[in-house]
């Protein structure tokens, strides 16, 4: 004689076409956003060594870049919450599987 147990799994749909659009859009805004940071952070960097002897033009350099910084992570902190958001929203949707396992007595 055999016993059955009832086991339930959970299983996600796969993403539709739009899903997916949406997913790699949210990998490819997060790719271009860290780029464009390294970018601006290299550009500073550039810009201070050109003003190596002025220090008030250092300064200025130096404030000028977190201003751009701060933008940038602005940016990219609205896109990271409506994006995330959108990528959330557009998962597979989640089902209940019954499995049945038999097992000799």
């Amino acid at each position: 004689m055999q016993t059955a147990t009832e086991i339930w799994r959970e299983r996600r749909q796969p993403r539709s076409l739009f899903g997916r659009l949406v997913k790699w859009t949210f990998v490819g805004f997060n790719l271009w956003i860290a780029a464009e940071i390294i970018f601006v952070l290299s550009r500073i960097g550039d810009a201070r060594r050109s003003l190596q002897g002025s220090g008030l033009g250092q300064a200025i350099v130096g404030v000028a870049g977190l201003n751009v910084l701060f933008e940038w992570f602005a940016i990219w902190t609205v896109g990271l919450i409506l994006l995330g958001g959108a990528t959330l929203a557009t998962r597979g949707k989640k089902e209940m599987v019954r499995m049945v396992e038999r097992t000799p007595l």
